[in-house]
């Protein structure tokens, strides 16, 4: 259980730096930048085919566990097709394990997970709590799966989530992780920012903690609340409980045991 990556996508150009861990992203087609929720953002343009990109590995991996993707999005405008935000996720050679997206028919933010790979029996997760967001704005969104209670959820600005249930886990494919778009399709026309994965199931007081540091409510890295972390830490096996509200980046890099 653990934050795994980070992405603050503060660069002004270029590949994206994992500000926690080795998962950096190659930029594919100059993914420009411009003013995030958190610091800077980067702006995709669709019509360049622009996206992240890093290759298949095992911190990645989401086979038999649980995950989560958050990240604050901004739409440009909405195409008459799916735009991806975060996937894993490619139809060549059936390698489909999960893909979060705004989808362009249902106007909704959309989980969509595959059990076995293959473009049958996939499992979706709509915003409908939500509803349809509006072009210009920005939205924060977390979607996850959780394992025991056999359900995918997705939660947008802090709001009431939705939950679909899933009892066939997800595949654990080797299609690329990528931010922007699905693969070589299906690419963000807008802004993303503060782009997190991670293999556990987030509280509510954690998604709020991430939704209002958007909001310009920084996350405490003060060094009592540190020490006091450590202690929590060490008579508790849930390290990813409601006292990550106040841990920063660094906390995530000390290897656990």
């Amino acid at each position: 259980k653990r934050l795994v990556s980070h992405w603050r996508l503060d660069e002004a150009s270029g590949d994206a730096k994992d500000s926690i861990g080795t998962n950096h992203l190659t930029d594919t087609a100059t993914v420009t930048n411009g003013p995030g929720k958190v610091g800077g953002g980067r702006k995709f343009t669709s019509a360049n085919s622009e996206y992240f990109t890093v290759a298949d590995n095992a911190s990645l991996s989401v086979s038999h566990t649980e995950f989560l993707v958050d990240a604050w999005v901004r739409l440009d405008s909405k195409p008459t097709n799916d735009m991806t935000i975060v996937a894993k996720w490619t139809t060549t050679g059936n390698q489909r394990s999960f893909k979060l997206i705004w989808e362009d028919v249902l106007d909704r933010f959309q989980l969509i997970v595959s059990p076995d790979g293959t473009a049958t029996d996939n499992l979706t997760v709509t915003a409908n709590t939500f509803g349809a967001p509006s072009i210009g704005d920005w939205n924060h969104i977390t979607a996850w799966l959780d394992q025991d209670a056999l359900k995918i959820y997705i939660r947008v600005n802090a709001g009431a989530a939705d939950s679909t249930a899933n009892t066939t886990g997800i595949f654990d494919g080797t299609a690329a992780f990528t931010i922007g778009a699905n693969t070589t399709t299906d690419y963000w026309n807008g802004m993303i920012d503060e782009v997190r994965f991670g293999k556990f199931v987030p509280t509510t007081q954690l998604i709020d903690a991430w939704y209002n540091e958007g909001l310009g409510a920084p996350l405490s890295s003060n060094l009592e609340n540190f020490v006091w972390l450590c202690e929590v830490w060490m008579e508790s096996s849930d390290a990813e409980g409601i006292y990550d509200t106040l841990l920063p980046d660094w906390f995530w890099k000390i290897e656990r045991t």
